[in-house]
């Protein structure tokens, strides 16, 4: 570690390390949470080789789109790395997740995507907070050790799921009792989704310790005493990977929801706020025909999410948050992804890939004037569907 900065804020001249090159501090009060020396490895080092991503109509994707899809099935071996948990002492938090321990500043949650937003956000409260000087501590007088888990994405319930919420595991009956809290920003007092999946594992709101951290902010800084760190379980720059453990963490706490009967889900974005695919009603008739119920899952309990897709055989859908449940779907399963072609987007083929799901990516055309947008309106070719439908539709054994 660098040297300790115990007046002012830290140097501007800090160094930008992952936490692996950190040595936690020996904290005594870690040693009945995450052991000797304040780390715990939670998960090692793990080899994976995905299947071939399969696109349909690929010929239309966009040059990005192209280049991501190309990339994407000739790094299909991954290499895994290791996940500790760490007890830190005197960290200051930064937005997205970001930290100051002694003068380093730990930027994982921040390199397992594109960076300049967020970065740009992270600098502009740095700057702000060193200008200002050290002024009030916001939670200085905070003795429960606190866990982060934040990253860029939190907004979003697929990116909470599955690199989030697994994070929280190791710490239940801690959390449960109140010897360890979560530290989240007040911004996400309101997101549903968040507490919702918090109040499945019995964390209620005693154990949540809201918040402000942005660059303009009113409090000078947010210093924390004594904090847990756990390492990514996901990265999504190339190579990408999802961690393993993640996903059989999230299996293993949902082992006693029971399945649903429906076996042919189709899942709709009409419930979203963009990302339409346009002619869903011409696409779902399709489907329809073949016994597939058309649903949004935005509204629905996240138990009630697991036991539909736990029974699902067949899952059709427009690209969105709501097919991360494929993390509960059966090996041997299928699942087809409509998606504009301006987009490759390995976040489920990869989960889909280690449940043992067979995955179809399935491209269509963005709308007039919406070509170079991300969240772009779409729609897909019907002889193009029906050119996978019959295979894609076929029986699965269980």
């Amino acid at each position: 570690m660098g040297a300790s900065h115990t007046e002012g804020t830290p140097s501007k001249q800090m160094s930008a390390l992952p936490v692996d090159h950190l040595r936690a501090r020996r904290a005594p009060w870690a040693a009945d949470l995450i052991g000797f020396e304040g780390r715990k490895l939670i998960a090692g080092e793990v080899p994976l080789t995905l299947p071939e991503m399969r696109c349909v109509n690929a010929e239309i994707l966009s040059q990005d789109a192209l280049a991501s899809y190309t990339k994407l099935n000739a790094n299909r071996e991954k290499l895994v790395p290791s996940i500790s948990a760490y007890a830190l002492e005197d960290v200051i938090l930064l937005p997205h997740g970001a930290l100051l321990v002694d003068g380093n500043f730990v930027e994982e949650p921040l390199s397992r995507i594109p960076q300049d937003d967020f970065m740009k956000e992270v600098s502009a409260y740095y700057n702000a907070l060193d200008e200002r000087g050290r002024g009030d501590e916001s939670v200085s007088t905070m003795r429960t050790p606190l866990i982060v888990i934040e990253q860029p994405g939190m907004f979003n319930y697929g990116h909470v799921l599955v690199e989030m919420l697994p994070k929280l595991i190791p710490f239940l009956s801690d959390l449960r009792s109140g010897n360890v809290k979560i530290a989240l920003q007040s911004k996400y007092v309101n997101y549903t989704h968040i507490l919702g999946l918090f109040n499945f594992l019995g964390i209620k709101q005693k154990s949540i310790v809201w918040f402000d951290i942005s660059g303009d902010s009113e409090w000078d800084f947010v210093r924390v005493p004594r904090l847990i760190y756990v390492s990514p379980i996901s990265r999504h720059l190339h190579p990408s990977y999802k961690a393993p453990w993640g996903i059989e963490t999230l299996s293993r706490i949902t082992s006693g929801i029971k399945p649903k009967v429906q076996r042919r889900i189709f899942i709709s974005r009409k419930d979203a706020y963009n990302r339409f695919l346009v002619n869903e009603d011409q696409i779902f008739s399709i489907f329809e025909k073949l016994g597939y119920e058309r649903l949004c899952t935005g509204a629905m309990p996240f138990e009630e999410q697991v036991a539909l897709f736990k029974g699902a055989t067949h899952i059709a859908g427009v690209y969105g948050a709501s097919l991360t449940n494929v993390v509960f779907c059966g090996p041997g399963a299928k699942m087809l992804m409509l998606c504009p072609s301006n987009s490759i987007d390995p976040f489920y083929w990869e989960l889909a890939s280690e449940r043992g799901v067979s995955y179809v990516h399935v491209a269509g055309r963005p709308v007039e004037g919406q070509e170079g947008e991300r969240n772009c309106d779409f729609h897909v070719d019907e002889k193009d569907l029906r050119s996978i439908i019959g295979e894609f539709d076929a029986d699965v054994d269980h």
